[in-house]
């Protein structure tokens, strides 16, 4: 306790952290009274896709339904579409009958906690992160922990466990990769922009069926009007990835190394 005074900074950090994620809990409070009572009197349709919005990297769905008084409505999924969605394709939606403009998509956002499962995570990882951070400056020491003593087993999972877990994302994605690239269909693409501002460029494609498909990936030209190989399965063309390897090991290789560094520097900590 005798530390508190210079840590105020620190506790400053973890309140405005804290009120963060009790906003993000609210508001997934919010969304799952909504979904409710689309579940509970909310009437059933179908809706189309009729045109797309530009987004921050793929550019998303539009919906377009028709209520039961037969006036024509539209909805924007509140959730951002991770995977390109082509005009044509059809999807259920629950509105409510009196105010028909308010609507959810019935698989993704029409379940309660469907829908608000994101920002419950989200708002409960920073209470629950910014509790374990408080109760540190709290009970840890000011000295910290004495060279004889065994180290907590947090110290041990984040040391070792989260290196880990780092070196597994590449092993996943190169494995992932070179799976598909053996059993998946190929083709060409169009490198059209880059995705917000990011290291992810925006990709267009037709796939086998003639629809225009989109996909960001980091493993580009990195100039529009570039033409790369895509490869994709026939059952998810949203899926697609560029079928050059050499990209991916060396995007993947600089993560694993990194990941190899720190288990290296835990084993000689311990």
């Amino acid at each position: 306790m005798d530390g508190l005074p210079g840590s105020i900074l620190a506790w400053i950090i973890c309140s405005v952290f804290f009120a963060l994620g009790l906003g993000c809990l609210w508001h997934g409070g919010r969304e799952v009274r909504v979904t409710r009572r689309l579940q509970d009197r909310g009437v059933r349709t179908t809706a189309t896709v009729i045109r797309h919005k530009p987004g921050s990297a793929l550019d998303q769905p539009v919906y377009g339904y028709t209520d039961h008084r037969g006036a024509r409505f539209t909805l924007e999924p509140g959730r951002i579409h991770n995977t390109f969605t082509p005009v044509g394709d059809r999807a259920d939606v629950l509105y409510l009958p009196e105010h028909p403009e308010t609507s959810r998509l019935a698989e993704s956002e029409g379940t309660p906690w469907k829908g608000a499962t994101p920002a419950f995570a989200i708002g409960a990882a920073m209470c629950l992160g910014t509790v374990a951070f408080m109760a540190c400056l709290l009970f840890i020491p000011a000295g910290g922990f004495h060279t004889t003593s065994s180290p907590p087993l947090v110290m041990i999972f984040g040391l070792v466990g989260v290196p880990l877990l780092v070196l597994a994302i590449p092993v996943v994605r190169i494995t992932r990769l070179v799976r598909l690239r053996r059993t998946g269909i190929r083709t060409e693409g169009v490198v059209v922009r880059e995705a917000d501002r990011s290291n992810r460029w925006l990709v267009d494609f037709v796939d086998h069926d003639g629809r225009r498909i989109q996909f960001t990936s980091g493993h580009t030209g990195k100039r529009a009007g570039a033409r790369v190989p895509v490869v994709y399965r026939r059952a998810r063309p949203q899926q697609a990835e560029v079928a050059s390897l050499a990209p991916a090991l060396r995007e993947n290789g600089f993560i694993a190394v990194v990941a190899l560094f720190f288990l290296a520097m835990a084993a000689l900590a311990f």
